[in-house]
């Protein structure tokens, strides 16, 4: 049995922009359908590539809390530890990331989350702080 009860990492990269709720609509045979933009799956396979290296020998069992904190770089006008209020939403960055750890086994299934701190600042290094801890 897995005896890890909890995890924590930091992946040191540029904060991706573009969030999976920008997905594309076309019209293929006379019906629309959604695909997901090449710029999506190059971000989608940069996290799976760095998440892959830490993931856990097991999933995690039961219900998890969930913490991450996107890390912007800081400069001459935005210090670090300041909130980042603006673009891409909170929201938006969580749901491309939490997929991409379900890929990779992290869990069974995003569902087991139960519990979230998640927050998005300016930081001097740029990345994602994230720390799993199985309730």
């Amino acid at each position: 049995m897995d005896t890890n009860r909890q995890i924590s990492f930091f992946i040191p990269m540029r904060i991706p922009t573009k969030t999976f709720q920008a997905k594309k609509l076309a019209v293929r045979n006379g019906k629309p359908v959604l695909y997901t933009p090449p710029e999506l799956i190059k971000i989608q396979q940069e996290y799976i590539s760095r998440l892959t290296k830490v993931a856990p020998k097991k999933p995690f069992p039961g219900p998890v809390w969930l913490k991450i904190a996107f890390c912007f770089k800081s400069d001459e006008n935005h210090q670090p530890g300041i909130p980042k209020p603006t673009k891409p939403d909170l929201d938006n960055l969580e749901k491309g990331l939490v997929d991409c750890m379900t890929k990779c086994n992290f869990w069974n299934d995003d569902s087991q989350i139960c519990l979230e701190y998640i927050a998005k600042s300016y930081e001097i290094h740029e990345g994602i702080h994230i720390e799993v801890v199985q309730l």
